[in-house]
């Protein structure tokens, strides 16, 4: 897949999922809840536009078994060479800037982590904070028993590993500014159930909430670690802290995430599915075509005569030494007629043909005409093709269906130096 489309919809993806999360679940106090959603969400919109469907593993098999490639054919004089395919600057430039940042990234990570374990060797005077298993605790505040509650909290949850999966994210999507969105909401959820546990312990949440506001130190809060001097979030914790329970009804609301993901992979696997033809450029002499298998099509049920899909035979058809060996003889063979070269007429035609058990040419029609003249060359060129090698089912012979598309263009003749 082209990493830029599939960087779209991921990122596409992200965003609508973080919105869905912000209109109707971030108020609720159902936080572990929550938290299962961040990550559900981050991982669907990553994994979704990777999930090959029934039509879209049948596309995908045959482009995997057949390259599109194109050829030339001079009017003047039947020459064929395949087209130099370059990639765009603005591709290369974008892939530089993406890598550029991920490697940033990458190198800010370490830099957090190797602070991290320069912070655990450090005297825990005035801070409480656990990363994975790892706690720390200065025994001398007020309110360590419960603190430590609170870490507790974290570590039994395995909360670290959230934080780490969207820094990882946060390297991957540096460039979207909704992955940061995620990793500040992530924490939130975590302090919200820290608390709520640890309040319950305590048994007074008006007194924990005095516990929080009387704590202002905190350690630097690029460490990685839970830690209960958060001071930024000191007034969202309260409120959460203080807040009513959410009615149980509204956890149905998660629900709605089903349908929200199966959309979003339908309008994803249809965008894929699209592939885009190769575009006619400048005016003159030459023609080019593109042999490439589109479109297969479920014909008739288990019959005398079944016409097979390419990708469901065991042994799919092949021309005599090879597809380039196909191209080579299209090439040779295609003669832009006249007329249509005369009056400048280009286009597609779309033409389907079936490969018989004996590996003849049969069924060549139109699917889609461009001019008669084009029409009825594609039609010539393909039935006059020498016999295919027979696709095989069981080891037995089958007839196979094909469609192509033949691009007629028009362009300059090049210059001889």
């Amino acid at each position: 897949m082209n990493w830029i489309i599939y960087m779209l919809l991921a990122n596409s993806s992200l965003l609508l999922f973080y919105l869905f999360y912000k209109l109707l679940l971030e108020k609720e106090t159902f936080f572990r809840l929550n938290r299962y959603y961040l990550i559900t969400a981050a991982m669907s919109a990553m994994l979704i536009p990777l999930i090959p469907h029934d039509w879209l593993s049948l596309q995908k098999s045959i482009f995997e078994k057949v390259q599109a490639q194109e050829i030339l054919i001079m009017l003047s004089e039947v020459s064929v060479s395949p087209l130099k395919s370059s990639t765009p600057g603005w591709i290369t430039v974008a892939a530089s800037i993406y890598l550029a940042g991920a490697v940033f990234f990458t190198l800010r990570l370490t830099r957090r982590l190797l602070q991290l374990r320069k912070t655990m060797g450090k005297p825990v005077s005035g801070m409480a904070f656990s990363f994975f298993g790892f706690k720390r605790i200065d025994s001398r505040l007020d309110g360590a028993a419960i603190i430590d509650r609170h870490e507790e909290v974290h570590i039994r949850h395995i909360h670290s590993a959230d934080i780490i999966f969207f820094e990882i994210l946060s390297i991957i999507y540096w460039f979207n500014p909704v992955i940061y969105a995620y990793k500040k909401s992530i924490i939130q959820v975590h302090e919200f159930y820290a608390d709520e546990v640890a309040s319950a312990y305590q048994g007074d949440k008006a007194a924990y909430a005095m516990l929080l506001l009387s704590k202002a130190l905190r350690i630097d809060s690029q460490v990685l670690t839970n830690s209960f001097f958060n001071e930024p979030l000191l007034k969202t914790r309260i409120h959460m802290l203080n807040k009513r329970k959410s009615a149980k009804p509204a956890v149905l609301k998660y629900a709605l995430f089903i349908p929200l993901c199966a959309g979003t992979l339908l309008l994803t696997s249809a965008t894929l599915t699209k592939e885009k033809m190769p575009e006619n450029s400048g005016d003159g002499l030459i023609s080019y075509f593109t042999a490439q298998p589109l479109n297969l099509y479920s014909l008739q049920q288990q019959e005398p005569g079944k016409v097979y899909e390419f990708v469901k035979t065991d042994t799919p058809p092949e021309f005599p030494g090879g597809m380039k060996k196909f191209y080579e003889y299209l090439g040779a063979s295609i003669k832009y007629p006249e007329s249509a070269a005369k009056n400048k007429v280009e286009g597609r035609v779309f033409l389907s043909y079936i490969v018989e058990k004996d590996g003849k040419i049969s069924n060549v029609k139109v699917e889609k005409g461009l001019n008669a003249a084009l029409d009825a060359e594609a039609v010539r060129v393909l039935t006059e093709s020498p016999n295919w090698i027979p696709g095989k089912v069981d080891n037995t012979p089958v007839r196979v269906k094909f469609n192509i598309p033949i691009n007629f263009g028009l362009t300059k003749k090049p210059v001889k130096a």
